[in-house]
């Protein structure tokens, strides 16, 4: 078994294992958000962008969207989805664009793979750097009671063309990182890709926000406007650059 990096071979089937999202209801909310905090301007640039899927929907409400990944699979697959957008390969840590942006954003639990606190910060500040002046920086976090819901002990076994896999899922209570762990079949090769999120407490993502360069303007709880609490799941955080 050939131990691969996060991607290399599930991006292949990706679109395929999240058919269950619901995109365009990710980018209404995210046009909600920008609308609520008086951003009018409609350009954007999404990190950890993926196989392009949201790009896709917040392009369909008349946004001029751009994307970076990490993952040369995934973005392959979003060039290939999304003809005619530019998306590049670059870590998001050290990104530099050539134009700045009124919004950014950093979606479906993708910053839960930072694996410190202090990454958070440096990817805010990575983000001030490419914003414009007034823009928004919006990302969002997975809770701990979230993976205890949804993926705590948690597997599946699915097959897609040449391609069957068995993801299983654990959640560490002791480090708080939600693991997943693909084992992939391709004809007569088998890999194994690990995945680790790592899970920060709301208090402790709101003071890694405070030590950049961005302004926190808001939180809100579960694809609502509501305060963020201990059921919340999935939290936006909004950050501005002045």
């Amino acid at each position: 078994m050939q131990a691969i990096l996060p991607y290399q071979k599930t991006a292949q089937f990706y679109d395929h294992l999240l058919s269950h999202v619901d995109y365009k209801f990710w980018a209404n909310y995210i046009d909600e958000i920008s609308a609520s905090h008086n951003l009018a301007e409609k350009s954007m640039l999404d990190l950890a962008c993926g196989t392009g899927s949201f790009l896709k929907q917040i392009s369909c409400l008349g946004y001029s969207a751009a994307g970076i990944e990490l993952s040369l699979e995934m973005v392959e697959q979003a060039r290939f989805k999304n003809p005619g957008l530019e998306i590049n390969v670059a870590d998001m840590l050290r990104f530099k664009s050539d134009q700045s942006y009124p919004l950014i954003t950093c979606l479906f639990d993708s910053v839960n793979y930072l694996d410190n606190l202090e990454a958070i910060t440096e990817l805010c500040n990575a983000t001030f750097s490419n914003l414009k002046t007034k823009g928004l920086f919006i990302f969002d976090s997975v809770s701990e009671r979230h993976c205890l819901t949804h993926y705590f002990d948690y597997s599946e076994y699915d097959r897609l063309g040449d391609i069957d896999y068995e993801r299983r899922c654990q959640f560490d209570m002791v480090n708080k990182i939600q693991r997943s762990t693909f084992i992939i079949h391709d004809k007569d090769d088998e890999y194994i890709e690990v995945h680790n999120q790592f899970i920060y407490k709301h208090d402790a993502i709101i003071s890694a926000i405070a030590s950049s360069k961005l302004n926190f303007e808001a939180a809100y709880s579960d694809f609502t406007f509501d305060r963020v609490s201990k059921k919340s799941e999935r939290i936006h955080y909004v950050c501005r650059k002045v």
